[in-house]
């Protein structure tokens, strides 16, 4: 998707930790004395149930989640002992043990009813309309020369060569085992190649990051679906704008003006996406609730969101019914329209020749043939 995450792991926690910092000078300067004892596993307790009970991933819902914890545990513990004073003239509970227990049935309610919290994260917002590839005549989009990858005694890939056309939709098959993921996971910056060349655009990739691969212009898809199962189909589609967003750290932290109109313009496009591929009803469905078929249809999505010049999908039919299958052909021939050349990895033959203007064979990861599909599948090997 084009995050690069490690330096967003290092920037989370990076942020977390000046925020605890700041809040704990400001602790120490109003306690005016502090000790271990000020800090035990309640106190941790409480902070957590805090940010659960108010809505984890929303500042407000947190801040109301800190208000009733702090607020409401006071308001009780100076009406509970008088009123139980009036009416049975003595204490039968301690505040603290009343105190607890509608604590901890707030929190066993808030799990069952309302897990996300009393204000749970709401989508955030989106970019700017998708650039389309610009057709260069006499250039290959990408081109690939020699390339060799070896996993220890097995040889995935074996002097690899091809190139792809803007505008083509060009397939790549072979029997399982024959290297076609790891000529995808080379392509796209998981794997580096042992030796060979490939460009894309006229430029260079070989030695870059999977995040910078994305930022030039090759999304993909996977083999197994890789959503982000418990937020919505809106905000997977939103993660894919990450690559052109320009909100920086400051802009995260202060939600200034210029950070709000750009989310909103990352949700428009998303929600545009989603109509796109024909899911928008879903749009605030999360991702674990939607059908096999729509997910496969929410990663495509995601991956459009992110602008390629190439989209790499990595078995997009696998486990569709023919139907499925028909209405996905319709959206590859739509996507290429628009201008998105497309390589495609694909077990399902029939699809392959339908849609396909070229294909390239590995077996063993070896080419064993290239070209027009209808051709190729008239070479006995």
């Amino acid at each position: 998707m084009g995050i690069n995450t490690r330096n967003m792991k290092l920037l989370a926690f990076a942020m977390g930790a000046s925020f605890g910092g700041v809040s704990g000078g400001i602790f120490s300067a109003t306690q005016g004395f502090i000790s271990p004892e000020s800090f035990v596993l309640v106190e941790s307790i409480m902070v957590l149930s805090m940010v659960v009970l108010g809505g984890m991933g929303n500042i407000w819902g947190v801040i109301l989640g800190a208000i009733l914890l702090s607020f409401v545990p006071e308001v009780l513990r100076y009406t509970v002992e008088p009123a139980q004073r009036a009416l049975f003239g003595r204490m039968l509970i301690e505040p603290e043990v009343i105190r607890m227990l509608l604590f901890g049935m707030a929190l066993v309610l808030m799990m069952l009813f309302r897990p996300a919290g009393i204000l749970p994260s709401a989508c955030a917002s989106a970019n700017s309309s998708a650039r389309r590839a610009a057709m260069s005549a006499g250039r290959a989009l990408l081109s690939a020369t020699g390339i060799n990858k070896r996993f220890g005694g097995v040889q995935a890939l074996a002097d690899v060569t091809f190139t792809i056309d803007h505008g083509e939709i060009y397939g790549l098959i072979g029997p399982n085992g024959a290297g076609k993921t790891s000529l995808f996971n080379v392509l796209t910056g998981i794997y580096t190649q042992d030796s060979g060349e490939f460009a894309f655009d006229g430029v260079p990739l070989a030695g870059l990051k999977p995040h910078e691969v994305a930022a030039r212009g090759i999304a993909r898809t996977f083999q197994n679906i890789r959503l982000f199962a418990n937020l919505s189909a809106l905000e997977n589609v939103m993660i894919g704008r990450h690559v052109r967003t320009h909100a920086g750290v400051w802009g995260a932290i202060s939600r200034n003006a210029r950070t709000r109109n750009e989310e909103r313009r990352i949700e428009k496009r998303a929600y545009e996406l989603l109509e796109y591929v024909g899911i928008a009803p879903r749009a605030d469905d999360l991702a674990r609730h939607l059908a096999y078929g729509d997910q496969r249809r929410l990663e495509i999505a995601r991956a459009l969101a992110t602008d390629p010049k190439l989209l790499a999908l990595d078995e997009p039919a696998a486990g569709m019914n023919a139907t499925e299958t028909a209405s996905l052909k319709n959206l590859l021939d739509d996507i290429r329209n628009d201008g998105t050349t497309i390589l495609l990895i694909e077990h399902d033959m029939k699809l392959v020749m339908s849609v396909c203007d070229r294909v390239l064979v590995l077996d063993y990861g070896k080419k064993i043939a290239e070209g027009p599909a209808a051709r190729c599948r008239r070479i006995p090997a």
